[in-house]
């Protein structure tokens, strides 16, 4: 028997995310697939678009198999803490895989990212400090600091052989939103310290902070915007 977990908001449920269940059940041969979804609030604070008890129906009945409910301090916590409490809810339900839509679905890359970063040098931490002075967005600062670090220390980093003995790291990785949450991911699982698969997608259709909401597979995004503007659904 084999256990797939996906960590989500649907805010709100949309093809996309009908297309990932349906995917990675046939990807992984899965026998269930368990989701571990936002409630009535999502990261950075928002109420959902759609209420928990509407969201749960909508995934039951495009294939999910069970829907439990973050709590909310999951939800509305930093990607690192979002990711975090989901994969250990997750992992102490029994999952043996967890998936995850990204950008570049690379995992040597993505855990390469993410064993970096679990060890983070304290050379690197301090460009990134000099890149928040500036007045970058963490995402960007880091994003940025890496590329800085790489440069001045590719062959002398024993952090960066550690973490990608067998590639070179790509920083424009690390501009992707659903990436940065993947490598929080798996993050997450090392510093956890257990033992599961992933499987990451990658995502189709629109980006994520694409505006185009007539696209069949436009992100929650244009969606939101589309509903917000014209007050009807797309």
């Amino acid at each position: 028997m084999k256990i797939i977990g996906i960590i989500t908001e649907y805010n709100p449920f949309h093809n996309g995310h009908q297309y990932q269940i349906q995917e990675i059940r046939k990807k992984e041969q899965a026998d269930y697939v368990i989701v571990a979804m936002s409630g009535d609030f999502v990261q950075r604070g928002g109420p959902s678009l759609v209420d928990k008890y509407t969201k749960t129906r909508m995934a039951l009945s495009c294939g999910a198999d069970l829907v439990i409910m973050l709590p909310t301090c999951v939800s509305l916590s930093s990607a690192e803490s979002f990711a975090r409490g989901g994969v250990s809810i997750l992992s102490s339900l029994g999952i043996d895989c967890l998936t995850y839509g990204c950008e570049t679905p690379d995992l040597d890359q993505l855990r390469g990212f993410a064993s970096f970063f679990q060890n983070e040098d304290v050379l690197f931490s301090s460009f990134i400090k000099e890149k928040l002075k500036k007045g970058c967005s963490y995402p960007l600062a880091r994003q940025e600091a890496f590329t800085d670090y790489l440069n001045q220390h590719s062959s002398t980093s024993p952090f960066l052989h550690q973490a990608f003995p067998n590639s070179t790291p790509n920083p424009k990785l690390l501009s992707s939103p659903n990436n940065i949450l993947g490598i929080e991911y798996e993050k997450a699982i090392l510093n956890l310290k257990i033992s599961l698969q992933t499987s990451p997608m990658k995502r189709i259709g629109k980006g994520y902070h694409d505006t185009d909401s007539t696209h069949e597979y436009s992100s929650a995004s244009a969606i939101r915007s589309h509903i917000f503007s014209t007050n009807d659904l797309p």
